[in-house]
């Protein structure tokens, strides 16, 4: 609950700076108007819904799952607390220089903008944090199975897994560019640093961190959707089956950022094209399953004929009414993703406002609606 707590708390800041950017670009209010204020809210902004809501809420839910579906006290509830205090002290730290115009580097940070090295420092420490959480995960499960012989994974742990082996590998990637790039930089310990390579390093971790806030969604959709419409899973070996595959293409692609880059080779650039096309696989086989659970539960409920079955949903539910908004945002926003993804489609939409607007459809419309209802 302390997780989910801080997670919320730094969502409603965000909201109210995303109301400002939006009447700074309108016009319509010139004098609140301000390019320092700008920056600095959607760096901030950016930062505290990409990085402390995701990941305060991912730790918090995984801990409910850890002790709900195994049954069991967390491998180290002490450990956990760590957890929790370095990531809350990291937050604090970037928060700083964030919200006083002292990090308007955006939420990629990219160099040659330089943030105050407090800003590096914190967000590293939030990072630390989540991997003494992915720790406390896989940890829970080896001594579950360890004591559970020839027993299955329930599936709601078995996808918390799964993402905490992915996020540990991840994040490595940003991890790296913090402690021997960017902190070194601000410190003023080097003159100068490689901008290509730190765009490398940071798009390791770029696009596999979205599926690390999708997890917790996904988890959703296939664990506690299906009893809240009242009917049942459709497959649990295609959950699985998305969790796995997931965790092995959504690590190795994160080049399609930088289709544009002079630093990547056309030939890399490629490969990770290839990937990215792969990653939309598990998604497909997730819409599938959790649609085709919704009609088994809106067929239970005296659904008939070949769409009868949607209006006997129960649209009252949170959790289903949720989900399905989700999964409308998530087709909207995939669709967008394939485009994105394509090495030639690209050059027309890269730096505009139609990455804005898919980014926006995953993460706000799928990821922060289905955390409302998990939370719920």
């Amino acid at each position: 609950m302390a997780n989910l707590w801080v997670a919320f708390a730094a969502f409603f800041v965000a909201v109210i700076l995303g109301l400002y950017q939006v009447m700074n670009r309108s016009g319509l209010f010139p004098e609140i108007e301000s390019h320092e204020l700008y920056f600095a809210s959607v760096s901030t902004h950016g930062v505290l819904m990409g990085f402390v809501l995701t990941t305060f809420f991912i730790m918090g839910f995984g801990y409910y799952t850890a002790t709900s579906t195994l049954k069991r006290e967390l491998w180290s509830r002490g450990l956990a607390w760590v957890a929790f205090s370095i990531a809350l002290g990291g937050t604090v730290m970037a928060a700083i220089p964030l919200l006083t115009g002292k990090a308007s580097v955006l939420y990629t940070f990219y160099p040659p903008l330089m943030a105050h090295p407090t800003f590096y420092i914190g967000a590293t420490l939030l990072v630390v944090g989540s991997w003494l959480w992915c720790l406390e995960m896989i940890m829970s499960t080896v001594t579950w199975k360890r004591d559970n012989p020839g027993k299955v994974v329930p599936l709601a742990m078995y996808g918390t897994t799964a993402n905490a082996i992915m996020w540990l590998w991840t994040s490595a990637g940003v991890g790296i560019e913090m402690l021997f790039q960017l902190i070194p930089w601000s410190l003023g310990l080097m003159d100068t640093l490689d901008p290509g390579l730190a765009r490398t390093l940071f798009s390791w971790t770029l696009h596999a961190i979205v599926y690390f806030w999708l997890f917790p969604a996904y988890i959703a959709l296939y664990t506690l959707l299906p009893s809240a419409a009242g009917g049942r899973l459709f497959s649990d070996q295609m959950g699985r089956l998305a969790f796995i595959m997931l965790l092995v293409f959504s690590v190795p692609i994160g080049f399609h950022h930088l289709y544009m880059d002079p630093f990547q080779a056309a030939g890399w650039k490629f490969l990770h094209m290839m990937g990215t096309f792969m990653v939309a696989v598990p998604t497909l086989i997730t819409g599938f399953t959790v649609i085709a659970s919704l009609e088994i539960a809106g067929r239970l409920r005296g659904g008939k004929g070949l769409f009868g079955w949607i209006g006997a949903l129960p649209w009252g539910n949170p959790m289903v009414l949720a989900a399905i908004l989700a999964m409308l945002m998530l087709t909207f926003g995939g669709f967008g993703g394939m485009i994105n993804a394509s090495y030639s489609m690209n050059t027309m939409v890269h730096n505009t406002q139609w990455v804005t607007g898919h980014f926006h459809l995953i993460f706000a419309g799928t990821v922060v609606i289905m955390y409302f209802a998990i939370a719920y």
